[in-house]
């Protein structure tokens, strides 16, 4: 089951404005339920390739139909005639965005024995038709992180299982159904969350586990998934892996996605970086902020208002590092910092191959989401 690729052919990076070459890379989210006069006008000026929403905007379904409409007509352009790709984080368990009446489902650990394969395949049903039924178009799951510490707070029962088999086969079933509904999927987090002891919400997390376990358990499922049935997108982790660059979030490190995702493990889809607001990311550059759960809230994201300077710096950083797109999750208007600062970065690359190709493969993995065979 492969994603059939578009290229953007005319409409080299050089050849869009420079809104919308800052668009390509950057997903941000909405502030409530309807858009607001400012965020219309910016959808329609920076034409994002995707926005995330949150349950801040997901009131009800019928709400949420007419929001997801006026979304993709706000942002369809040449190079994306459906519009933006909308993507929610919908695990089920204590991670789910879709309203009312919709029931909030099991987490991820009530599957681990195959006997429960066919209920995780009923409930990944319902929730990619209901999606594709309000016109979302990407569900952020499934979690692929192997479980290998109890006490990690930010995975916990979003993971399959501490068996990266069990994870695989389990995380195989979910992008089967997602993918038969005609929506993406992405896999999180690489490379790797479930060995962690603190949370990336809430500041920042290290793991240190070595290469070789990192390949032969962290990686088996993102290797599995890659080969069959196929993954569109990769989300990274906010942690520090200090076997390979001790230094660096893994969503900043380039040795870690170009080197390991992208050489190493050869990935061919989009990467992701997860929300750039998260604690772990402004720690790194020196930033304390309040505390916030962010994507594990049921509820909505509460970022502190007081300081978005780090995003500027994180937002090149991380697309400089290995990512396509990064996820800024508050409404576009405060997103506008991250739009800037990649707008103006992008001025000096419009001629680098490296950044063409990067332009196209955004433009091929959202172009055509529904055309699977």
């Amino acid at each position: 089951m492969t994603l059939q690729h578009g290229r953007v052919g005319s409409a080299p990076l050089a050849k869009f404005s420079r809104e919308q070459r800052a668009g390509l890379f950057v997903w941000p989210s909405l502030s409530g339920p309807e858009l607001t006069d400012r965020e219309r006008e910016l959808l329609e000026l920076y034409k994002p390739s995707g926005v995330v929403l949150f349950r801040r905007s997901m009131q009800s379904l019928v709400q949420t139909r007419k929001l997801c409409s006026e979304i993709h007509q706000l942002t369809a352009a040449d190079h994306q005639r459906q519009g933006a790709v909308i993507a929610i984080d919908e695990e089920g368990g204590r991670v789910y965005r879709l309203p009312a009446p919709f029931p909030r489902n099991e987490p991820a650990a009530a599957f681990a024995t195959p006997e429960r394969e066919a209920a995780l395949r009923s409930q990944v049903i319902l929730q990619a038709a209901t999606a594709r039924t309000i016109g979302v178009d990407c569900l952020l799951a499934p979690v692929l992180d192997v479980l290998t510490r109890a006490d990690n707070p930010a995975i916990g029962d979003r993971s399959f299982s501490s068996e990266p088999a069990t994870v695989a086969r389990c995380a195989r079933a979910v992008v089967e159904e997602i993918h038969a509904a005609g929506l993406f999927s992405c896999a999180k987090h690489f490379p790797g969350h479930g060995h962690t002891s603190t949370d990336s919400h809430k500041g920042f997390a290290t793991t240190d586990v070595p290469l070789e376990t990192l390949r032969t358990r962290e990686w088996l499922p993102f290797v599995d998934l890659m080969t069959n049935p196929g993954l569109d997108f990769i989300m990274t982790a906010h942690v520090v892996c200090t076997a390979l660059d001790s230094g660096r979030p893994a969503t900043l490190s380039a040795k870690i996605l170009k080197h390991h995702l992208r050489d190493e493990l050869g990935f061919k889809g989009l990467i992701l970086s997860d929300d750039l607001r998260m604690n772990a990311i402004s720690d790194y550059y020196g930033v304390q902020k309040a505390v916030t759960a962010a994507i594990v809230d049921e509820g909505q994201t509460s970022h502190d208002v007081s300081d978005d300077s780090f995003l500027r710096q994180a937002s090149c950083d991380a697309l400089d590092a290995g990512c396509d797109v990064l996820l800024s999750c508050q409404s576009i208007e405060r997103e506008v910092t991250v739009l800037e600062a990649v707008a103006q970065f992008l001025e000096t690359r419009l001629d680098n191959i490296e950044w063409s190709e990067k332009a196209e493969r955004v433009v091929a993995h959202t172009k055509k989401r529904t055309q699977y065979s």
